[in-house]
């Protein structure tokens, strides 16, 4: 079997949840010493040294490779700090913008998963390595989540914009915080170009898109999605002061196997939703 890699992207203030969400996957893992952890952050060789607490308490042979931004051409660093917009500061960071240019970033690898740091695993994450991606499908993520109501009208796009691209709006949707694709064919079919493209329109009107990345990536990807079915593996409205229903539920029977705490209230803030679940795995006090 070959490595898995997994991609993060994040600054240094968030490196205790990094180091929470890497040490979920290694638990629950059926391979541990087949992944391979690739940071994009501010500071590699500070990465590198709290990341260390990994290896200390963990006995397996998975690999991390950190990079900055830096890896990038200066017209694409200055695009990104000029494009990196969003109404919300949980996802204004060139940070959660930079996951468009992990092909640019990480020439190298092919078959990647992408994960937000405000998360944990309790799956196998080997459950997510096996798709098969074609010219016509190349990227997996739950459609519509566990509670199968997230639409395309919660990313709140422009009427005319989605008229003019032939987007329902009731169609589901997809929560970006996790998702499976080939790097390789995101160069083939240019699809950097095509996101930028997208990311200028809403630049100019900032009303058009409220939740940052998400949307270029629901747009982009509309209708050529292949579903994760299952549901737990998006377990998520976590950070929200009442999560959804099927969430608790899923959480309450112990078959989530991605817990997402998207809002306002993350799970290490004092008063986060099931932050005992989160704890378990966090290895700096």
């Amino acid at each position: 079997m070959n490595n898995l890699d997994i991609i993060f992207s994040c600054d240094k203030k968030f490196i205790i949840p990094l180091i929470t969400i890497i040490n979920s996957i290694i638990k629950n893992s059926s391979c541990p010493d087949k992944l391979r952890f690739n940071i994009v952050c501010d500071d590699d060789i500070f990465f590198y040294e709290k990341l260390n607490i990994l290896k200390e308490n963990n006995n397996y042979n998975f690999t991390i490779n950190c990079i900055t931004l830096n890896k990038l051409n200066q017209n694409e660093i200055q695009y990104i700090n000029k494009y990196s917009y969003s109404n919300d500061l949980h996802t204004r960071s060139i940070y959660n913008f930079s996951r468009f240019w992990f092909g640019e970033l990480f020439p190298d690898l092919d078959y990647i998963i992408y994960l937000d740091i405000d998360m944990i695993i309790e799956g196998d994450i080997f459950e997510l390595s096996n798709f098969k991606f074609n010219d016509d499908y190349f990227f997996a993520s739950v459609i519509g989540t566990i509670t199968n109501k997230y639409k395309i009208k919660d990313m709140l796009i422009q009427r005319k914009f989605r008229i003019d691209n032939g987007i329902k709006n009731n169609d589901l949707a997809f929560n970006a915080g996790l998702f499976v694709t080939s790097l390789q064919y995101w160069k083939k079919h240019k699809i950097l170009n095509k996101l930028k493209n997208i990311i200028e329109m809403r630049f100019k009107d900032r009303n058009l898109y409220r939740f940052g990345t998400q949307p270029p990536l629901n747009i982009v990807f509309y209708k050529k999605i292949i579903d994760i079915s299952d549901k737990n593996w998006m377990v998520s409205t976590l950070g929200w002061s009442k999560p959804s229903k099927e969430s608790v539920e899923s959480i309450e029977k112990g078959h989530a196997k991605c817990l997402h705490w998207s809002g306002p209230k993350k799970a290490w803030d004092e008063n986060g939703s099931y932050r005992q679940l989160y704890l378990k795995y966090n290895l700096i006090n």
